[in-house]
């Protein structure tokens, strides 16, 4: 059925009991989303500038008739407000009350404790298996436990789970396992009899603290070794290209190498060609984490304990520039494509997120609320429209949900008994944790979009 669109003038519909709540002086308001699937009609309203956020979502709910009422969050020139009166909001942006106001509501979303799975020392790093998600709908059961992943420890090991069912265990590195990316997966359709692991198959590099990267391929239930390349000294950073043809490597010896992983699978790791690349220099203390980049597929991105976020460009094998934190040390990295540019979302030994975009050369901007040092970072998204979305992990045990249009938590999660070390985004709506408590965590992050989703494709 179609929905009547009120007059200009009309604050409320009728028969409700919320008209006490809209006093005073007003503002003009026009209403937008992006992440929802009801749209508010195409009119203007007059809203009291004193309403408080959860009134003004209230008053969304009843224009949209939403039963049960949803929870919202609004944005204003592409920003989050933090404040819970909107007239605090426009006093801090210095906008009148003859301003029209567009504002944007978007689902907030509740965080829902997930599934625990231990391990035998602290855990360092969390990788999906990039097989296809089931379509919506097409299964009831939580994702945490239908979604393969890949985990690596302080106890040199690597183990492979679906859920909480750990599929396989293995080890090869003489020190902890620092940092996995996984290169590719694919999975035959379990048989009577076959076990699951043995459906599997992945190819995978890790980095370690005995100073290697290795090359590693799962089939059959077994793990073997198909190359390993060497440093001087032990690792942290590891990223591989998009396209899977370079892996960079870092740590300790402050210098980024660049290997060329596409030669090593075509020699099936034979060893027969030198597979260095180049080695980029410029970090003054070690390097902690890499990523390359999407639309400038030459650069390579390093974030090292010297405080300092460096671009090399890896054909011509040169710096491109240089971002500085205010001699904050650096932790982890993670870089997301925007528009023709790259995000980059950093974590900081001064408690602090930092985000740099490389068309700009200004000031980071800075997100607040850890009280340790953050260990990791991984971009995500609740919406399929959005990429504003990340999460970050910390020494004070705490996961925090961002987005880049605000400057402190939407939300937070402490189901941790120690530091958090690593994070890995499975998709819809599942966030993995690892910690120095010796489990992974899962969370999933609820939101009506969501549920909609699913409920519409059944």
């Amino acid at each position: 059925m179609a929905m009547e669109e009120p007059k200009t003038d009309d604050v409320l519909p009728p028969k409700t009991d919320m008209n006490k709540l809209f006093r005073g002086d007003t503002v003009p308001v026009r209403f937008t989303t992006r992440t929802f699937q009801g749209k508010m009609p195409s009119v203007t309203y007059h809203i009291p500038v004193r309403v408080t956020m959860d009134a003004l979502s209230d008053f969304v709910n009843s224009i949209l008739g939403m039963d049960p009422p949803v929870a919202f969050n609004f944005l204003c020139r592409n920003e989050f407000i933090v404040f819970n009166v909107l007239e605090k909001y426009m006093k801090k942006r210095n906008i009148n009350k003859e301003t029209t106001l567009d504002l944007e509501y978007t689902p907030a979303f509740d965080i829902e404790a997930g599934t625990s799975m231990p391990h035998d020392d602290w855990v360092s790093t969390i990788c999906r298996l990039p097989l296809p998600e089931p379509e919506a709908g097409t299964s009831q059961e939580d994702p945490a436990l239908t979604q393969p992943y890949l985990t690596g420890s302080y106890d040199r090991c690597v183990r492979i789970w679906r859920g909480k069912e750990c599929l396989y265990v293995g080890g090869g590195h003489t020190n902890a396992v620092k940092k996995a990316v996984v290169l590719s997966a694919s999975e035959e359709e379990s048989e009577l009899g076959k076990r699951k692991r043995d459906c599997l198959t992945c190819t995978f590099v890790t980095a370690s603290k005995d100073g290697t990267v290795r090359l590693w391929k799962f089939h059959g239930g077994q793990m073997s070794e198909i190359y390993r390349f060497v440093h001087n000294d032990g690792l942290d950073a590891l990223a591989v290209t998009p396209d899977g043809t370079l892996v960079a490597s870092g740590g300790f010896e402050r210098l980024l190498r660049i290997w060329s992983l596409d030669k090593v699978l075509e020699d099936k790791g034979s060893g027969t060609r030198e597979y260095l690349h180049c080695a980029l220099l410029g970090h003054s203390r070690p390097i902690m984490a890499c990523g390359f980049g999407y639309h400038n597929r030459a650069w390579v991105f390093s974030a090292g304990l010297d405080g300092n976020v460096r671009v090399h460009d890896v054909r011509e094998q040169s710096p491109v520039t240089v971002y500085s934190a205010d001699c904050s040390a650096c932790y982890c990295l993670a870089v997301k494509p925007c528009e023709q540019a790259e995000y980059i979302v950093t974590g900081h030994t001064d408690n602090k997120l930092r985000l740099w975009d490389t068309r700009t050369k200004g000031k980071a901007q800075t997100f607040i609320g850890h009280k340790g040092w953050i260990y990791d970072v991984c971009w995500n998204s609740l919406f399929t429209e959005s990429t504003y979305g990340f999460s970050s992990a910390s020494e004070d045990g705490v996961i925090s949900i961002w987005d880049i249009r605000g400057s402190y938590p939407l939300g937070q999660v402490h189901h941790h008994k120690d530091g958090v070390l690593a994070l890995g985004w499975l998709g819809r709506g599942v966030l993995l944790s690892g910690s120095k408590d010796c489990t992974v965590r899962s969370c999933v992050l609820n939101t009506l979009t969501n549920r909609w989703q699913t409920a519409s494709s059944v």
